[in-house]
């Protein structure tokens, strides 16, 4: 069974909502802005190497003033980076899960926006988290054999998410809203597809 977010939803507030199987907790979203040297203007449709500097400025960064016990320190880390301006982070523990976005601001990292929520228990294609920007973000789950996830924004431009631990996850500095969800597997044939 594929469990999905219902068509339309777009979270933007503080709360905690259930709908069916998408689960969405204790929300909070700022909007970043460019730093004086422009680094939101270097963010790319394409996920970038990890950087381990923002790794760990991060985890103290998303997890500073949350009301509830910071990711376990063994929980899988999943991180969406897109050049120097920033980075998603999902942080997966069996009892959880923690989605934090930084970039960089005036004084450093900021957060931009973060989630707790239980976990997923989609199987195939889902969307967990899916909000309007700026920063658009999105996360979810992916079938097995799955390596390329490809959102679809409502402008018909398209990023290519970060994938593992059956997981995606991905963000873009624009107001622009997910409106198709797409899973490839190597060869390059659908998976799956949600339109949101």
């Amino acid at each position: 069974m594929n469990t999905r977010c219902p068509k339309g939803l777009i979270a933007a507030a503080i709360g905690a909502w259930m709908l069916g199987g998408c689960t969405l907790l204790s929300l909070a979203t700022i909007t970043p802005q460019a730093s004086s040297d422009g680094s939101l203007a270097q963010w790319t449709p394409r996920p970038t190497e990890p950087d381990s500097r923002v790794a760990d400025l991060a985890r103290d960064t998303c997890t500073r003033d949350v009301p509830r016990d910071a990711p376990p320190s063994d929980a899988r880390t999943l991180q969406d980076q897109r050049g120097p301006a920033g980075a998603a982070f999902l942080w997966l523990w069996p009892t959880g899960q923690f989605y934090c976005l930084v970039v960089e601001g005036p004084t450093g990292l900021e957060v931009a926006g973060r989630a707790f929520g239980t976990p997923a228990t989609t199987v195939g294609l889902g969307v967990d988290v899916a909000l309007e920007g700026p920063p658009g973000q999105i996360t979810g789950t992916t079938p097995e054999g799955t390596i390329d996830v490809e959102i679809r924004l409502d402008d018909g431009s398209q990023v290519i998410a970060t994938v593992g631990a059956g997981r995606f996850l991905a963000w873009w500095p624009t107001p622009q809203r997910p409106a198709v969800v797409v899973a490839f597997d190597g060869l390059g044939l659908e998976l799956g597809r949600i339109g949101l």
